[in-house]
């Protein structure tokens, strides 16, 4: 019985085996890979999660490890041994044959969103026992930290800066930026243009 769940750790493993091509050629060969996988058909959201969630992320990841394919899997185990997470259009698009793969991998009923896709109601549900049981302190650590983990050092870096530096420096960051952001909105679209071009 094959399983249809793909990790990132399969993805990297299909790079590897083209790892002489150009980029274009590796993210041409995942495709192509997950089309058959899926049964796709060329289909732009995966190609688009893919590149969002996928390929800039290994990219990254990838050269902190100095291109070195041990310390890579050494290093990301935990982020390599997670699915890689297609739209649930290509689920439910899947013929329903026994042969798919077990019940407990696409149970029945109605696709659960992804935590980004939900409103901000269903967020606050689906976070209120974290919530509950975790101190703002530990949730903003834990917050950084996942940034790091997943290469967005700027994020990792600005969360710590407003939660563990003086009480103040978030109120005075989102003064800032709300000010740089007035200013911007009060530009001429050349003035504007030429100020980003610069």
């Amino acid at each position: 019985m094959e399983s249809r769940r793909v990790t990132r750790l399969d993805l990297h493993d299909k790079i590897m085996e083209k790892k002489d091509e150009s980029v274009e050629f590796r993210k041409r060969h995942i495709l192509e890979y997950l089309i058959a996988k899926f049964n796709l058909n060329e289909d732009e959201a995966a190609k688009n999660i893919l590149k969002k969630n996928f390929f800039h992320r290994h990219l990254l990841k990838w050269n902190q490890s100095f291109r070195r394919d041990n310390i890579f899997r050494k290093k990301y185990e935990k982020w390599l041994k997670s699915d890689i997470l297609l739209p649930s259009t290509v689920y439910k698009n899947l013929p329903s044959t026994s042969n798919i793969g077990s019940p407990e991998e696409f149970p029945r009923g109605r696709p659960s969103k992804h935590f980004e896709g939900s409103s901000q109601r269903s967020k606050r549900r689906k976070t209120e026992e974290l919530r509950a049981t975790t101190s703002a302190a530990e949730l903003s650590f834990a917050a950084s930290m996942k940034h790091r983990d997943i290469g967005d050092e700027d994020v990792a870096k600005l969360i710590k800066e407003v939660t563990t530096t003086t009480p103040t420096r978030a109120k005075r960051v989102l003064s800032k930026w709300r000010k740089w952001d007035k200013e911007q909105s009060e530009m001429s679209p050349e003035d504007n243009f030429i100020c980003n071009f610069y």
